[in-house]
């Protein structure tokens, strides 16, 4: 038993080691000017998530989302049984598993609580202040708000084909109505 609180004390000392080699890598890379989206791909993380977690390593540094405002994106979340969609964009499940925005850190963790209670989880995106209905959905409606972003202009394109192809169909039904 000895032995083994010794080892397991040892592999501790060994992972934070590790854990402050990598955050003295991270902000000499930072202060070298290596922005989210590359820190990110070096890491296999999404540069929402680089920034959640290397934030705090170099003063100063400004969010994905200010970095690069052109692949912002507004994401609206809620329980399927509680809340609402309503008009807050289009559904992350209409976009393709691989698009990024299935990796975002906030979206994980959302998954990963509804799939702990046992319930449905809907999250929508929307081009910031560019998508009509974009403030149809109550704060009482929403588990969460956020801005993340893609990871590249072509992410943005398909999601802004996908708003289109459903403000056309929601057009076609009020027509019908």
């Amino acid at each position: 038993a000895a032995a083994w609180t010794r080892a397991a004390d040892q592999v501790e000392v060994l992972r934070q080691a590790a854990g402050q080699a990598q955050e003295a890598v991270v902000a000499d890379a930072l202060d070298a000017g290596v922005d989210w989206w590359t820190l990110g791909e070096c890491l296999g993380i999404h540069p929402q998530e680089a920034w959640e977690r290397f934030r705090g390593v170099v003063e100063g540094l400004v969010s994905p989302a200010a970095q690069r405002p052109l692949l912002a994106v507004v994401c609206t979340a809620g329980l399927d049984a509680d809340h609402d969609c309503g008009g807050a964009g289009i559904d992350l499940e209409d976009l393709c598993d691989s698009h990024s925005l299935t990796r975002d850190p906030t979206v994980v963790r959302l998954r990963h609580a509804a799939d702990l209670l046992g319930t449905g989880l809907w999250v929508s995106v929307r081009l910031p202040g560019d998508y009509v209905g974009a403030d149809e959905v109550d704060d009482g409606e929403a588990v969460s708000r956020w801005t993340t972003v893609v990871l590249h202009a072509d992410e943005l394109g398909w999601l802004r084909q996908a708003l289109e192809c459903d403000a056309d169909s929601n057009g076609a039904e009020s027509e019908r109505e």
